[in-house]
């Protein structure tokens, strides 16, 4: 029986084959919008799982953008008849050769399926672009999957579509190390949890919020623990990965009498404020960051800060400057202010890492956590192609106490900037909203009214909340610049601003 599942594969194959071979020779459709449609997969592809969908919607005078999908008979020379059912939910961020979103086709039967792309347009027509045939194959038959044929794609791909997609956002860790350890705290102090090769890869939870560094990640068997940086390479977006207090550490034994404590300098990366945020084309921003000495001994020397911004799409270095920092007793903290300007690369992501005492000159019992980074798309302010009119920008949000705890009440600071060359003509309404993580459920919603913000002006807006479910859970904190769309904006795609914490279970029970 082993021996005749090739041939069942092979038969199968061919059958497919030719309904498509006859609808071949029909007229190609045109290329789709390069700035409208969907990359990968391509037509006559197998999906399972979390499956990400990427291309392009970034078109003029977006509004938002989803992707459906739909069944179609096994026949893919017949149309389907089914309804299109949602696959993302509606995004209004301006999306260029990244991910549109991810489909979770562990909620679909197996089969045939088409996926469709709309993007629409503030007083027209929406623009559509739809893959077709694919396969759904989460429980594969006769032991393999069967791809739905192995002709040539009738739809011509798009030429930008052969680049390289941009990496998932997704927080990620690689080990970099030959083997990494992966701990049940943020330090070596913590009990091995397991042990990961060279090259294996785990999503980034959380960072501690002790000042370490280390970072708190999920193990494919569904394990959580903790990993030091210098052991892995991080990739995705880090700008929302939420500080977590890691737990206390196990009982150890009573250290015999000749034990000693290690004595030496910790200098740690603490927090970094960047003034305005995000920075703007062409104009000079500010960074305070805070090195704390968080060893039991002096540094007796002082040393230096290494400031720079790299471009995320090639990693080059768009701007560099230093700062200095005197010597350090144990447990100060002291504020190195720079100032830096960036005027290339706008409207896109942009990388600020800093990196204390980067030639090694001061004694440390440890260096893991010497570095903080600041992710951000840089805005084009006046430079070439930035255009003129309103462009409303969410700045930091900054909540207190933090993480929230339930069933007490915390507040959010919420920066709204006009960073475009012309005032708001109305009020400008911001949303602040509390969803759960797990399932989308809005558990609070809140919004204020702001008057008319003139160019460069930026307002601190506050909010009172209070959430009393889903303790322990994660949660996002969503705050939303003109939610309605009512205000035309040269940017639409910089408006909102989110937070995730786990919620603490406080006195809720």
């Amino acid at each position: 029986m082993k021996r005749m599942r090739p041939l069942i594969l092979l038969a199968l194959a061919l059958i497919m084959l030719l309904p498509m071979a006859a609808s071949a020779q029909t007229t190609p459709p045109a290329a789709p919008n390069p700035f409208a449609n969907i990359t990968y997969p391509p037509p006559i592809y197998v999906l399972s799982g979390q499956f990400p969908i990427i291309g392009s919607a970034n078109l003029p005078n977006m509004s938002n953008y989803f992707i459906e999908f739909r069944p179609i008979p096994e026949d893919v020379s017949l149309v389907s008849t089914a309804s299109w059912a949602p696959a993302t939910v509606p995004s209004r961020r301006a999306v260029q050769d990244d991910v549109l979103g991810v489909w979770d086709t562990n909620t679909v039967d197996d089969g045939a399926y088409e996926i469709r792309l709309t993007v629409n347009i503030r007083g027209g027509q929406p623009v559509q672009h739809v893959v077709t045939p694919l396969r759904v194959e989460n429980n594969p038959r006769f032991g393999g999957r069967v791809p739905l044929a192995t002709s040539t794609p009738t739809i011509t791909p798009t030429p930008a579509a052969t680049a390289t997609p941009t990496p998932d956002p997704t927080p990620r860790a690689t080990v970099s190390a030959v083997r990494g350890n992966v701990r049940g705290g943020d330090s070596t102090d913590y009990p091995i949890l397991a042990t990961l090769n060279q090259g294996q890869t785990v999503l980034i939870l959380g960072i501690s919020s002790r000042g370490t560094g280390w970072y708190q990640v999920r193990l494919p068997n569904g394990t959580i623990g903790w990993m030091a940086p210098s052991i892995v390479t991080v990739s995705g977006n880090l700008n929302l990965v939420p500080f977590v207090p890691p737990p206390p550490l196990p009982p150890t034994a009573t250290p015999a009498p000749t034990a000693t404590t290690p004595v030496g300098a910790n200098l740690v990366a603490g927090l970094a404020n960047v003034s305005p945020f995000p920075p703007v084309c062409n104009q000079p921003f500010t960074i305070g960051f805070d090195v704390a000495n968080q060893g039991n001994a002096a540094t007796f020397v002082g040393g230096t800060v290494l400031a720079q911004v790299i471009r995320v799409a090639d990693n080059s270095v768009l701007a560099t400057t230093t700062g200095t920092f005197p010597a350090l007793g144990p447990g100060v903290t002291t504020r190195v202010n720079m100032t830096l300007t960036v005027g290339v690369f706008f409207n896109e992501l942009q990388r600020l890492v800093l990196t204390i005492d980067p030639n090694n000159q001061v004694q440390e019992m440890t260096k893991v956590d010497n570095v903080r980074i600041v992710e951000y798309v840089l805005q084009p302010g006046t430079c070439a192609g930035g255009g003129t009119g309103v462009n409303l920008v969410a700045g930091n949000m900054q909540v207190s106490p933090f993480p929230p705890v339930c069933n007490q009440g915390f507040t959010v600071i919420f920066d709204v900037a006009n960073l475009g060359s012309a005032a708001t003509t109305g009020n400008v309404n911001v949303t602040l909203e509390d969803v759960r993580a797990a399932d989308g459920s809005r558990q609070v919603i809140t919004s204020t009214t702001l008057g008319p913000i003139q160019p460069g002006q930026t307002i601190n807006v506050g909010f009172n909340l209070t959430i009393s479910t889903w303790f322990n859970e994660t949660h996002r904190l969503i705050a939303t610049i003109d939610p309605e769309n009512a205000i035309p904006e040269t940017n639409e795609g910089d408006n909102q601003r989110v937070i995730e914490y786990v919620l603490q279970q406080g006195g809720c029970s």
